[in-house]
């Protein structure tokens, strides 16, 4: 094997651990990136709900004060 290959090979390998790293790095952001959108979607959730029943109150005393008038 000529000089140039085994240069060429460990540059190869050298970019290949570099990318390792991103990747590493990259599944960790999304790890994150994941739990954060999960934590909107619960928050998110728990807002519709509430505003749900807000709607449903509103419809309850509308009824209650037809039934007065």
């Amino acid at each position: 094997m000529s000089l140039k290959r085994i240069t060429f090979l460990e540059q190869e390998a050298a970019r290949c651990f570099q990318l390792e790293d991103q990747v590493r790095q990259l599944k960790k952001e999304l790890q994150t990136l994941n739990a954060q959108y999960n934590g909107l979607l619960v928050v998110d959730g728990e807002r519709l709900e509430r505003i749900e029943e807000l709607e449903n109150d509103v419809i309850d005393l509308r009824q209650l004060l037809k039934e007065q008038v």
